[in-house]
Parts: C-alpha cells; structure tokens; sequence
C-alpha cells in the first residue's frame, strides 16, 4: 500500500510537461480509433453494394393506366324544359396484362 502512495505522489508531483504529453498521446490515441472506425463504415458500405449487385434488378414499374374519358353531360331541350340525358356508362377498368375492348352502342329514344 505504502508502494502506491508514493507513487501517487510521484505521480502528483510531476512537471506540467509530463501531463501535456500524456493529453497529447490521448489525443492521439482518439484520433487513430476515430479513423479506424470511419474505415469500418466505409467499408460495410462497400459490401452492403457488392450484396446488392447480386440481386436480380426489379423489373421496371407498369406504365400509368391511360387517363379516363372525361365526362360530359349534353342537355335536350324539349318545349322549353332542359332535361339531362341519362349519364354514360362507367368507363371499362384499366387493361390488365391481356386488354379487352368492350364497346357498348346506346341508343336513346325521345318520345315528343
């Protein structure tokens, strides 16, 4: 015990050089594991893009479905009185992979 005593001491008394080099070899000391981790991250980078090269690229994304028609109402005029025609069909859902084309033929018969 006594032997650590003195020691502290010794060490407590010690000139001002001796602790500005013991900061300085910290310093130095943070330095160097700072640098050594912005390798390892550089790093990982670096294999976290080898991994993704080895995947299949993703097919590229479907074209947009074509804009829908858009829809305008036509009015009659029968002895003065504006009546609407009856609204057309709802437009047919966007093509899948095999397109159909469904064309329907509405007549309207107005009676006077």
């Amino acid at each position: 015990m006594k032997n650590m005593e003195q020691q502290k001491r010794i060490y407590w008394e010690k000139d001002d050089n001796n602790k500005q080099q013991q900061q300085q070899q910290q310093q130095q000391q943070q330095q160097q594991q700072q640098q050594q981790q912005q390798q390892q991250q550089q790093q990982q980078q670096h294999n976290n893009n080898e991994k993704k090269q080895h995947y299949c690229p993703l097919p590229p994304p479907p074209p947009p479905p074509p804009p829908s028609s858009t829809t305008t109402t036509t009015t009659m005029k029968k002895n003065g009185i504006t009546t609407p025609l009856p609204p057309p069909p709802p437009p047919p859902p966007p093509p899948s992979s095999t397109t159909t084309t469904t064309t329907t033929k509405c007549t309207y018969t107005i009676i006077t």
